[in-house]
């Protein structure tokens, strides 16, 4: 009942986390821009031959539209599929970067240099921040290079080296549903070249595939979201908790299988008592904050059962001195001083396992004594 409560935690705040994210997306997505048309500026950058007579004006406010919309999509998706604030935010920039070089392309045909290479070294960080299977990493090489080489050969040496680039970037931030984005931009680019009658023209190729991977960025890979086992490749993805348990917790030795319970003394039992009273009453005071019914209000009620967490930490200190218990409140006193969500529950799901130790602990001793 704790857990479940301490979940409808988040629900209140999702809103305001969109909108945080939205308002930090946005806004470095504009400065991005911005460094675009500079960077357009001072390199003289020049439209591909045959295309001087567009109307730049309208492929601008189309270029940074598309972008605009894309990156929505994008933030939406993190605000369901991602919880860990690091990965969002990571993910937002990523998904920035790929809006604001897509939309660049879309208006001059034009992928800025800077903007690629610091997309494609934070697609490189987040590899190895985040736990990335060797599988997905694997599936993006081949399929870069396919097509790579598919491209090459389809567009018979057209496409620039800054396509190709892109399409490595593409890949780097989405190993798996890059190749999907890949091939709904081509797919856009073909519809689009066929109404438009732009037979033998450029077309911004890399732009549609960059707009297609923004809005894809925070999504589960698709074979997955299709097959519908999403959340089981998100819950392997999401940071997990340190566990704060050791082998043997406490002054209690765990008892492996196979090998015959120990009678605890009555010391020990008298201590594995006072310790899961003293767990029992900080599940308590955490889960009353879910009660509150505003935001502010848990937060301030937050705050208040952080003292009383933290006094319940020290008598757990006090009582058994090797006991991790004292550690996991502590632990938690901090979550729910800092209103910090994730740590608030995976904390809570540390006191609820140290709950069923100590409770088994007690009752193997009644056990034994019957026996």
């Amino acid at each position: 009942m704790t857990m479940n409560t301490l979940y409808s935690l988040g629900s209140a705040g999702d809103a305001l986390g969109t909108l945080l994210l939205a308002v930090i997306g946005m806004s470095f997505y504009a400065v991005l821009l911005m460094l675009s048309a500079w960077y357009a500026r001072v390199t003289q950058w020049q439209p591909p031959a045959g295309n001087q007579n567009n109307d730049w004006i309208l492929r601008q406010r189309i270029g940074i539209s598309l972008g605009g919309i894309a990156l929505i999509v994008c933030i939406a998706g993190a605000s369901i599929w991602q919880v860990a604030w690091q990965v969002r935010l990571l993910t937002i920039f990523q998904a920035a970067l790929l809006a604001a070089a897509g939309a660049s392309d879309m208006q001059r045909f034009h992928l800025p240099l800077p903007i690629t290479l610091l997309g494609a070294g934070l697609a490189v960080l987040t590899l190895f921040l985040a736990p990335v299977p060797p599988f997905y990493l694997f599936f993006g090489v081949v399929w870069v290079l396919v097509v790579i080489v598919l491209h090459a050969l389809v567009s018979k040496g057209s496409m620039q080296l800054g396509d190709h680039i892109a399409t490595v970037w593409i890949a780097l931030a989405a190993p798996a549903n890059g190749l999907l984005a890949i091939a709904l931009g081509d797919a856009a680019n073909v519809i689009f070249a066929r109404i438009k009658g732009l037979k033998g023209r450029k077309v911004a190729a890399a732009g549609a595939w960059l707009l297609f991977a923004t809005a894809l960025t925070a999504t589960p890979p698709y074979f997955l979201l299709f097959n519908g086992e999403a959340q089981t490749f998100l819950d392997n993805q999401s940071p997990q908790p340190v566990p704060l348990i050791d082998p043997t917790p406490g002054p209690f030795p765990r008892i492996n299988r196979g090998v015959s319970a120990k009678k605890l003394t009555p010391n020990e039992v008298i201590t594995a008592t006072l310790l899961l009273t003293l767990a029992n009453d900080a599940g308590d005071h955490t889960a009353s904050v879910a009660f509150v019914d505003t935001h502010a209000g848990r937060v301030k009620a937050a705050k208040e059962e952080a003292s009383q967490v933290s006094g319940l930490a020290q008598l757990a200190h006090s009582i058994a001195p090797s006991s991790t218990l004292q550690i996991t409140l502590s632990n938690l006193a901090d979550a729910l001083n800092t209103f910090d969500l994730e740590a608030i529950r995976n904390n809570s799901q540390q006191l609820a396992d140290e709950r069923v130790y100590l409770t088994g602990e007690i009752g193997k001793d009644g056990r034994t004594s019957r026996n």
